[in-house]
């Protein structure tokens, strides 16, 4: 990282601290650890040797400008000389930052706090079609989009994100999240509607008991791991501090086998279930909703069906990729894969595995890493040097290790800073300190350091 990229992201993070209050003795502990933190790199990512290329003549289209998209092309634009760079994104605040949705659903931030305009942090020597894909052609080397026709390309490079899917659940829409005591902070309002549900909830608490809270994860990939256990931390916290925890009891539906893939970080949540008496009920598929009589319906693995009735409910969506990637040629096509429609990539070198002009960078690519905005900060530099070698006709040197990471927020003050990678074994930026315990360390990295870091670091290709 250079020195002067390094001088903006501190000052950034300086200026956060600031805005937040936080008194000059912890400051001066964060910014010190920010440096720590920024100057060491745990992954073999590192194999990506920063590279330049000269591409004159070159038209390289990104497909979608949200975290992956937008970094990439800073790196890009960056890197790649005379380049033709063209990002095609519908959104204005695409870059918003998504993993705050969670502190927003628990009170701890607001939504004006996570949004960012995508113009203040887009290259300036890449053109911005604000416009959508809708129609993918891997075979032409172009895209057909809503409003500006067919564009070509001669590398394509898949950012689009995913879909998140609640009408994969009987009963429900997206514009039901706020109502009937349905929750979910996986899009921006419905953080900020969650946060209202957990107000009323704790307001019921003081003159109701035998209050059933229920929080569920589905049986696809989904981004950001974590999140339906940190809402369930938050809310647990809330109650607790309130003083009205006895009365509402807790439980976690997820469709899978367990916390985590990796046993030290399943280990040390099994245990934090235990202390905050939580309760955990596994391989359990949400299927259905009755939102009059605040029923849930799920799907156990050996396929027989039971309900459950709520007051309060936090829904993880299934999530997929956009159709008009599933349904191209630039998807998977067989495995167990299939369904979700990914990007068929190669896992270590990120380009595609029939296309040897098209890379997938993010939550849309179909490999077997946990979908965060930290597994995008180590698979740009990858993605982009590759690129950088495929313009030039070299073999692909660079390889992503499938470094990802997930702040699981355990409590109001505490986090556990679960970083891994394709081994499922942890892969700790500090690894001088036991990464699965939950530390208030790490909590002041959540809220204070990481979204200066992702903004002013990451966004602009620096870290």
């Amino acid at each position: 990282m250079k020195k002067n990229d390094l001088d903006l992201v501190l000052k950034e993070i300086k200026s956060e601290l600031k805005i937040k209050g936080v008194d000059r003795r912890t400051a001066l502990k964060i910014m010190a650890l920010s440096s720590t933190t920024l100057l060491t790199n745990p992954t073999s990512a590192n194999a990506a040797t920063s590279a330049k290329a000269n591409g004159k003549g070159v038209k390289i289209v990104i497909a979608g400008g949200g975290a992956a998209g937008c970094t990439i092309a800073n790196f890009i634009t960056k890197n790649i000389d005379d380049a033709q760079v063209a990002i095609i994104e519908p959104d204005s605040q695409s870059v918003s930052y998504q993993p705050g949705q969670t502190l927003i659903g628990a009170g701890i931030w607001n939504k004006d706090e996570i949004i960012g305009e995508s113009k203040d942090f887009f290259p300036s020597n890449a053109k911005w079609i604000q416009d959508r894909v809708v129609e993918f052609n891997p075979d032409s080397n172009n895209v057909r989009t809503s409003k500006n026709g067919v564009i070509d390309y001669d590398f394509l490079i898949l950012a689009t994100g995913l879909s998140l899917n609640y009408e994969a659940i009987e009963g429900l829409s997206k514009n039901d999240i706020g109502k009937n005591g349905i929750s979910s902070i996986y899009f921006a309002d419905g953080a900020v509607k969650t946060w209202s549900l957990i107000q009323k909830l704790i307001e019921d608490a003081k003159s109701k008991k035998d209050i059933k809270a229920l929080f569920t994860q589905p049986n696809t990939p989904i981004k950001c791991g974590g999140a339906p256990k940190k809402i369930m931390f938050l809310t647990h916290a809330l109650l607790r501090d309130a003083k009205l925890r006895d009365g509402v009891k807790l439980d976690f539906y997820p469709a899978g086998g367990g916390f985590f893939g990796v046993k030290e970080y399943n280990e040390a949540t099994i245990g934090f279930f235990k202390d905050r008496n939580l309760n955990a009920h596994f391989n359990n598929n949400l299927i259905a909703i009755d939102q009059g009589y605040r029923k849930a319906t799920f799907k156990r693995k050996d396929g027989s069906i039971f309900d459950l009735n709520y007051d309060f409910i936090h829904i993880t969506p299934p999530m997929k990729a956009p159709n008009e990637i599933k349904e191209s040629p630039l998807s998977i096509k067989q495995g167990n894969l299939t369904s979700g429609g990914w990007a068929d990539v190669n896992k270590d070198t990120l380009i595609h595995n029939k296309y040897n002009n098209v890379f997938a960078i993010g939550d849309i690519a179909g490999i077997p890493t946990s979908k965060t905005g930290a597994a995008i900060r180590e698979q740009y530099k990858v993605c982009g040097n590759n690129l950088i070698s495929a313009i030039e006709g070299k073999d692909l040197k660079a390889t992503y290790d499938g470094y990802t990471a997930c702040p699981l927020i355990t409590d109001i003050g505490k986090v556990m800073m679960a970083e891994f990678n394709y081994k499922k074994e942890p892969s700790a930026t500090l690894p001088m300190l036991n990464p699965a315990k939950e530390r208030w360390l790490w909590w002041f990295v959540k809220v204070y350091m990481l979204k200066p870091m992702y903004f002013y670091g990451m966004l602009k290709a620096r870290i």
